[in-house]
């Protein structure tokens, strides 16, 4: 019996545990922290507790997932009336400088955490053990106020809620044991102050919860909210608060209405006074600086240059999504915007905002400024949509080593496919294709399933070796810069902007003693203009090539039967001369010219590929049909119809195509018969 009692007494005193949360934090990046309070008169070993938790809800809904994640060594002492801090250990300095102990794992806002005796008991907790939250817990009447907020228990708190977080968050700042502040606002961490514990005093105490120093408000209303303890407001005093030195006075703990606000800069003093309006002695009072600044169009670079300044803040950005929504996090709201100032930002919405805006539209989004490990994001969007198939922006040359102010640009990695990389683990999956550049940086870019099938990109593990531009947003994995990608028309052959093309046009089979053009008309230059030509004959008997200098010339063929050889080099204005590109004249009087010239299949094709502007379509027909042709865009929209029912004879057909009013990038050839349906992707670099 006796010993049954000291099992029981044992147990029984860890129900009545000092030691309980006092604040928590989920912050930005990894910003996170867990501060433990002990109320007692007496110091606690912390080696008979852990923290054990839950991810993104429990596995079976009634147990932890990870119980006992974190220990603490033996005669880990928390003295009365101190904490100790549990932090990220990558977290910000000023957190740093009051952290006790790290740990990776803290929570995202949706992990329940619970401080637990190493018996299993548990003492308090944040959260609850069941299933997935969604983004967080709402606390004191704040949406999700587990996810992107700083919470600190209330100084009438003296123990754990002992698992009942649902009467611990409280429904609104009057039931709730808990104080909302917003993200970032670590102002009360590495103390706690607790008016009904031991030693906890009785002298009158003011807490200003909101606005928080430094804040930036971007309205002309607002409230000052903030609490009061061991002070009766109408009886032993009053509020006393002062708004760049225009002083007002109030009797209730209710919050402060302030309206008509101007934009600028202010000072606010808050303190309490006894009913004649006298300083306590001590002084009670609390002073912050704050900010108005009403939404305004601002360009993306000066936000992604100065994120410390506007984060929280809302604004208005204009620009063109690169990468649509729907591809890169289905069910929500995710895409990609850059303007005109060289930077792009993500748009995110934890709600699927419809309809999906797609790449090339142009779009007004006015949201709040946020950040999600290195990704700057303006959330909580609203969403105008100015205009379609606009040009996407000029594309930065990634270098591998950018910082993360680059964060959301349209950017091209250039170079070398070096590694292919297909990776699934649940409902992860993705393919990575590493580019080794020019400078011997290597970048990797991200295909996620949603946006490109793996068994799209399948075929270029057998082509690593190749040379290929691959368009994409600048990300971030572990401070490392990727391409985050959205198409696969995105991975290109790669085409070096500085080097002309030469084009001597198709082979030809022609008669003896006929007249035979050579056209070089079709040579192109991806930044500049084609300002010289050099035919040369390269094999075979020779023949007058006359103008030899011209884009297009003739000769005589031989009146014996040969094959010639001619090769062009052409130069740009620049001074830049293009690799040859041979073609080859077939002189035959013994073949039926008319039967060889004749298509063995219906086929469609152009060269060059890529081109700019200018590209000859070829079109192959085995018989008479009726043929459309049309180019579209990578989206599918439809950019212009070439061919309408149009019956062709059998043979081979050119026309001739410029894209000069087009961006650059992947278009697709769509040809339809009686009989077949081609689908062909053309290049277009400009």
């Amino acid at each position: 019996m006796t010993k049954i009692l000291i099992i029981l007494l044992i147990n029984f005193s860890y129900l009545f545990s000092s030691i309980f949360f006092s604040e928590y934090a989920e912050g930005s990046s990894n910003n996170k922290y867990l501060e433990i309070y002990n109320s007692g008169e007496e110091a606690v070993d912390l080696s008979n507790y852990t923290l054990s938790s839950c991810s993104n809800g429990c596995n079976d809904g009634l147990n932890w997932d990870y119980p006992d994640n974190v220990t603490f060594s033996s005669n880990t002492m928390l003295m009365p009336n101190d904490v100790y801090v549990v932090c990220h250990g990558s977290a910000d300095p000023q957190i740093a400088l009051e952290c006790d102990q790290t740990f990776t794992y803290l929570s995202n806002g949706d992990d329940v955490f619970g401080l637990t005796t190493i018996n299993g008991e548990l003492i308090d907790v944040i959260g609850e053990i069941g299933d997935d939250p969604g983004d967080g817990w709402d606390v004191a009447g704040v949406t999700n106020g587990t996810k992107d907020h700083t919470l600190v228990r209330m100084p009438t708190v003296s123990e754990g809620n002992s698992g009942n977080w649902s009467q611990s968050a409280g429904t609104s700042e009057s039931n709730s044991e808990w104080m909302v502040y917003d993200q970032n606002d670590w102002s009360y961490l590495g103390f706690h102050v607790c008016t009904v514990c031991v030693d906890g005093g009785d002298n009158p105490m003011l807490f200003l919860q909101s606005p928080s120093n430094g804040d930036v408000i971007n309205t002309t209303e607002f409230s000052i909210v903030f609490s009061v303890f061991n002070f009766d407001l109408g009886e032993d005093g009053l509020i006393n608060y002062e708004i760049n030195d225009v002083t007002y006075e109030v009797d209730s703990a209710d919050p402060i209405q302030v309206n008509n606000v101007s934009e600028g800069d202010y000072s606010l003093v808050i303190k309490l006074v006894d009913m004649d309006g006298n300083d306590l002695q001590p002084v009670v009072e609390t002073s912050i600086n704050f900010t108005v600044l009403l939404p305004s169009l601002v360009p993306i670079s000066e936000i992604q240059n100065n994120y410390d300044f506007y984060e929280g803040q809302s604004v208005i950005v204009q620009g063109v999504v690169t990468i649509g929504d729907g591809l890169l996090f289905p069910g929500r709201t995710k895409f990609y915007l850059q303007d005109e100032s060289g930077k792009g930002i993500q748009i995110f919405s934890y709600d699927e905002i419809t309809p999906f805006y797609q790449r090339g539209d142009l779009l007004e989004v006015a949201g709040v400024v946020d950040r999600y490990n290195d990704d700057v994001e303006i959330v909580d969007p609203v969403i105008t949509l100015l205009g379609s198939n606009q040009p996407l922006p000029s594309t930065h040359e990634m270098t591998g080593v950018e910082n993360t102010e680059m964060n959301g640009t349209w950017s091209v990695a250039s170079g070398e496919l070096i590694d292919y990389w297909y990776y699934v683990s649940g409902s992860t999956e993705f393919t990575a294709l590493t580019i080794q550049l020019n400078n011997g940086g290597e970048v990797q870019s991200m295909f996620w399933n949603s946006a490109v099938p793996a068994l799209q990109l399948a075929e270029y593990e057998q082509l690593l070796g190749t040379e290929y531009s691959i368009n994409g947003v600048v990300s971030f994995y572990n401070g490392i810069p990727q391409l985050t990608c959205g198409y696969l028309g995105d991975i290109q052959q790669y085409v070096d902007s500085s080097t002309p093309v030469a084009n001597a046009g198709q082979n030809q089979v022609v008669l003896p003693g006929t007249s035979v053009e050579l056209n070089g008309e079709m040579s192109s230059d991806p930044d500049g203009i084609i300002v010289g030509y050099l035919w040369t004959q390269t094999s075979g008997p020779l023949v007058s090539l006359g103008e030899y200098e011209e884009p297009v010339l003739t000769f005589t063929a031989p009146e014996e039967d040969c094959i010639l050889e001619f090769s062009l080099v052409v130069t740009d204005n620049n001074g830049n001369e293009s690799n040859p590109d041979i073609v080859q004249i077939t002189v035959s009087n013994s073949l039926n010219i008319f039967d060889i010239n004749l298509p063995k299949n219906t086929s469609l094709s152009n060269y060059p590929n890529p081109f700019n502007p200018n590209t000859n379509i070829e079109i192959n027909m085995i018989n008479l049909e009726n043929v459309d042709l049309n180019i579209y865009d990578i989206n599918g929209r439809l950019i212009e119809q070439l061919i309408v029912n149009q019956p062709l004879q059998k043979g081979t057909h050119n026309l001739f195509f410029s894209a000069q009013n087009l961006n650059s990038g992947v278009y697709i050839l769509k040809m339809r018969t009686d009989s077949h349906e081609i689908v062909k992707m053309i290049h277009l670099v400009k």
